[in-house]
């Protein structure tokens, strides 16, 4: 893992970072709770090894454009922020099993299966290209 990892701590006072979910190649994704709301959300936080001004421009542009889609096959945006000098996002939080885990369950999808997929992620590729 790139940087130190965030899980245990609070960002802004208002996200406890509960623990580490996935990573990118621009940061790391935690299942976090909104403090206020109870409300389990998940946070990217920028990797900190990643250009400071670039980076955060970068992961900033990336923020405000998912933040436009509205979409059921699109994450939703809910805030922003800097955790020190670390931009982070914060999405709803998606329960389920990824698609690589669903394929090494199934070892293969049947036709039917592997088009259902397939047109909702181009449903939500096409929408984030409009």
């Amino acid at each position: 893992m790139r940087g130190s990892d965030l899980t245990g701590q609070l960002l802004d006072r208002r996200y406890k970072i509960e623990e580490r979910v996935s990573e990118g190649a621009m940061g790391v994704v935690y299942r976090a709770t909104r403090l206020k709301l109870d409300r389990a959300v998940a946070v990217k936080v920028m990797h900190a090894s990643l250009p400071a001004e670039d980076g955060r421009k970068r992961f900033e542009r990336e923020a405000k454009l998912m933040a436009k889609l509205e979409h059921p096959h699109c994450v939703s945006i809910i805030d922003y922020g800097l955790h020190e000098t670390r931009p982070y996002v914060v999405m709803e939080l998606i329960r389920g099993r990824d698609l690589h885990e669903m394929l090494v369950e199934a070892g293969r999808f049947d036709k039917e299966r592997a088009v259902e997929i397939l047109s909702q992620v181009l449903s939500g590729l096409a929408h984030a290209h409009d």
